[in-house]
């Protein structure tokens, strides 16, 4: 069968090293964050400059998808005591806003307040989006039959048709803008690439979230042989 081990010690020894890990995570991208602001526009740090902005969405990326791999495996596994999985995944979403609100702070003359308020709200609400769902289609009787797979496609699919369709409204609009003020909606090659890229890249992260969260249940999975 597709599911973990339900030992006791198995389950606290994943909690600890689940929410450590996490902890350890948000750490390094907040201070991560604050120092590639610190030296932005730097000559003599261009170097490190570029080297951040490969290293943060990697870490944004592992966040993002061990919490919820975690916690697929945890949903699916287990019909009963979840709720410390689930307290650790939403402290990790309190811990994700606490770490943009301090970088916002640190970097507030460069982003509108409204914007910024606006984009707090909506991701928060939904990642907790994300979780309500794992819990509400894993409760089924069926589930600990099915195959993990359910779980991890909805942790992935739903984030990506919401950035889709926030992709697509703000596209909508600047053509509108584009169109009243220069009486056409035509692009330059590099707003196209731009915006192909802003399509691209949610693809791109929901194919690497599925496969982190996939190889998260394949290691908690395997260690099941070693506790049994």
């Amino acid at each position: 069968m597709d599911l973990i081990s339900s030992n006791p010690k198995f389950k606290r020894k994943i909690l600890i090293i689940w929410s450590v890990l996490l902890f350890l995570l948000h750490t390094l991208f907040t201070l991560l964050s604050l120092y590639d602001g610190y030296i932005s526009g730097d000559i003599m740090q261009q170097g490190m400059d570029k080297a951040l902005g490969v290293i943060l969405p990697i870490i944004a990326l592992l966040i993002i998808y061990i919490r919820y791999g975690v916690l697929v495996s945890a949903y699916h596994s287990y019909e009963r005591g979840t709720l410390p999985f689930t307290m650790i995944c939403v402290g990790s979403l309190i811990c994700s806003r606490i770490s943009e609100h301090i970088i916002y702070v640190s970097q507030s003359s460069a982003v509108n307040p409204l914007s910024y308020l606006l984009s707090f709200v909506t991701s928060f609400m939904i990642d907790l989006a994300v979780v309500l769902l794992l819990l509400l289609f894993s409760r089924g009787q069926k589930e600990r039959k099915r195959k993990v797979i359910r779980l991890i496609l909805i942790a992935c699919v739903f984030p990506l048709i919401i950035t889709i369709f926030e992709e697509t409204w703000y596209l909508i609009n600047i053509l509108i803008e584009i169109k009243a003020e220069y009486g056409n909606a035509a692009l330059t090659g590099t707003e196209i690439g731009s915006v192909i890229w802003s399509f691209t890249r949610p693809v791109i992260n929901a194919v690497i979230g599925f496969v982190i969260m996939l190889v998260t249940h394949k290691i908690l999975k395997k260690q099941k042989l070693r506790v049994q």
